[in-house]
């Protein structure tokens, strides 16, 4: 087990998917059961960050935890991260079903500064990152100012930015990267 605690964002709405994807079956398990089998063994701590805790209570080895600030913005799931923890923590989101372990490790181990990042096709993946708790106030900055955006918050922090080509030596189709916002979007990776 590593020292940090992990945090799956559970918070959207599915609109293009239709339904609640993080519920969608794929091999025979939901899209937040891939996502919460490839982060079990990288800590004790698993929590999933969402607007409706009791919906995930069926997951084993994780906790649901509710949404702190309730607005429709991912950034919210990471300011309530920042309250759960004191040490550097991984976030997923719950549509990320094709994570590989091997990537996971490789970030742990260049963790440093208040948020590991990969850069993956000229932008960030603020999704698939470690952040440290130092950036609570950051965050809340940027919620309070309008400038709820991952993005945006990105370019207030003290960044360790891997590379695309850091990535593809571990994932050479960088599948772990996948947001599934459609049903279509499935059908390209099975």
């Amino acid at each position: 087990m590593n020292n940090i605690d992990v945090f799956i964002l559970a918070g959207g709405q599915s609109k293009r998917f239709k339904e609640d994807k993080t519920l969608f079956v794929l091999h025979k398990k939901t899209m937040i059961e891939h996502v919460a089998d490839a982060l079990f063994g990288f800590s004790e701590n698993i929590y999933i960050v969402s607007k409706n805790p009791e919906k995930y209570s069926f997951i084993k080895n994780a906790i649901s935890i509710k949404d702190i600030i309730d607005i429709q913005n991912p950034l919210s799931g990471l300011y309530t991260a920042c309250t759960y923890t004191e040490k550097p923590f991984l976030i997923v989101g719950a549509d990320m079903p094709f994570i590989q372990k091997e990537l996971i490790e490789y970030m742990l181990k260049s963790h440093k500064k208040e948020a590991t990042v990969f850069k993956i096709k000229g932008f960030f993946e603020p999704l698939l990152a470690i952040y440290s708790p130092s950036a609570k106030d950051k965050i809340k900055y940027c919620i309070e100012n309008n400038k709820a955006s991952f993005q945006q918050l990105l370019n207030m922090l003290d960044l360790n930015i891997l590379t695309e080509e850091q990535a593809k030596k571990i994932d050479k189709e960088l599948k772990s990267f996948v947001n599934i916002n459609t049903k279509e979007d499935i059908s390209k990776f099975i």
